[in-house]
């Protein structure tokens, strides 16, 4: 387990573990670390929040990710998990795919699970995974009222 960018949040479980590129490098803010697979699919990772969260969406980037699903619990353990959506991302040939995924209406959510279900090759790679709150969370959180929020949720990665 791995604290992230706000005190709390941590990866509290992964499918698969490289020691050169572990799980917890998807939220430690470096641009340049990431969570590899280790090969065969679908591969997870959950990530815990510190509360009980009104998440409106995600923004994930990653690369070699052809299909993506995302799950949530809202129970105090990482348990009795539902989905929220799934995409299919488009092939960057090996390039960092950027996606947004927007929720209808905001889900409570404790804990997050990213579901790589399909990739472009043997391995995928996750660089940074932030989800994206009520706006009043955020400014809580960070204090950036005047910054777009998806750009803040970019910048500071206030919820994870």
């Amino acid at each position: 387990m791995s604290s992230t960018g706000n005190v709390g949040s941590f990866v509290a479980l992964s499918s698969s573990n490289d020691d050169r590129h572990p799980p917890e490098c998807i939220s430690d803010r470096n641009p340049d670390t990431y969570w590899a697979t280790t090969g065969l699919f679908p591969q997870e990772v959950v990530i815990t929040l510190p509360s009980l969260t009104n998440l409106t969406g995600v923004t994930i980037k990653s690369t070699n990710v052809r299909k993506l699903s995302l799950e949530r619990s809202k129970e105090n353990g990482p348990t009795e998990f539902h989905p929220i959506t799934d995409k299919e991302l488009e092939s960057k040939e090996g390039h960092l795919q950027v996606e947004e995924f927007r929720l209808k209406s905001p889900v409570e959510t404790k804990h997050l699970k990213l579901i790589l279900q399909e990739g472009y090759g043997h391995f995928a790679f996750v660089y940074s995974s932030f989800p994206i709150d009520q706006l009043q969370n955020h400014e809580n959180l960070c204090g950036h009222k005047k910054v777009p929020f998806l750009v803040c949720t970019e910048v500071c990665a206030h919820v994870l």
